[in-house]
């Protein structure tokens, strides 16, 4: 059986023609097969051809579009093969034809040839009757390949814009590791996007931010950094906030009790009771040593 492989499926096939300006295959007697759903709408770059009785694959490159299909009832023409006598081997005796005897060798042993004898096979010729299908591919004009690239970015868009939908679900952690899928802040401006919730995720100067407030219009004089922490929120790289490790400080970060934060190359303990559960602040630590911060002295 001859077989047509693409995308996953198989469609069983008679013959093929392929010439530069068409390529038509012959199915015959194939039931049930919804031959234009089989090919599709979009450019079929390639197709694999499989024989199941030799075990042969070949794949032909076409850059064509199904075109359409034809039904007609007709007939083949199957060739059988039988074999009637396998194929075997020989010896026959090698004369010297002046002497009319068997040449002897060197060794003393009377010299051989072998000789092939190919099988004796029987050929047929069987007409089957039956529903031939005609199907054509032709290559794509102008609006087709045009169209078929519009799909295939329209595609991956909407796939990124559920990803981006999605990735707002995403823990503060999650998300440092997908920054590249949130929506930048210029952006949003540009969209004059409202963000209905708090916790909105985006990014800008390749920092991650979540709005603080709901119903929040991204505005271009609003620009994340000191002066926004009440819009606003930085969401830190993962730091584990010790001394050996402390988290670098942003304006409109959020300060955690008993954190360490590095600014400057200087760290600061975050020793204020008030954030205890976390709290926003607009000016960096080292604006606010003595209320909310104290400045660890170096070893050095």
């Amino acid at each position: 059986m001859k077989t047509i492989e693409y995308l996953g499926k198989k469609i069983e096939y008679y013959d093929y023609y392929l010439t530069t300006s068409s390529c038509i295959f012959t199915l015959f007697n194939v039931d049930d097969v919804d031959v234009a759903g089989f090919f599709g709408s979009d450019i079929i770059t390639s197709l694999t051809l499989a024989n199941d009785e030799t075990g042969a694959k070949d794949e032909i490159q076409l850059n064509m579009k199904y075109k359409s299909n034809h039904k007609e009832h007709g007939s083949i023409k199957r060739t059988k093969y039988e074999v009637v006598t396998p194929s075997y081997y020989s010896e026959e005796p090698i004369i010297d034809s002046n002497t009319g005897e068997q040449v002897i060798g060197d060794d003393g042993v009377p010299m051989v040839r072998t000789i092939f004898h190919p099988a004796d096979i029987k050929t047929t010729i069987e007409e089957e009757i039956g529903v031939i299908i005609t199907v054509v591919l032709e290559p794509p004009n102008i609006y087709d390949t045009v169209n078929d690239i519009s799909t295939s970015v329209q595609k991956q868009s909407i796939s990124f814009s559920v990803a981006r939908i999605s990735a707002q679900s995403f823990s503060d952690t999650q998300a440092l590791e997908v920054k590249e899928v949130f929506n930048t802040y210029d952006e949003l401006v540009k969209k004059g996007f409202i963000a209905k919730d708090i916790g909105y995720k985006f990014t800008h100067n390749n920092e991650l931010y979540k709005t603080a407030q709901a119903n929040l219009l991204f505005q271009s004089q609003y620009i994340p950094g000191q002066g926004t922490e009440s819009l606003y929120t930085h969401i830190d790289e993962s730091h584990a906030g010790t001394l050996d490790d402390p988290i670098p400080a942003f304006a409109n970060m959020e300060y955690f009790q008993g954190k360490y934060y590095i600014e400057n190359d200087i760290v600061y303990l975050c020793n204020s009771k008030l954030a205890k559960d976390g709290i926003v602040l607009q000016f960096m630590p080292s604006q606010l040593v003595g209320t909310y911060f104290e400045k660890v002295e170096s070893d050095e």
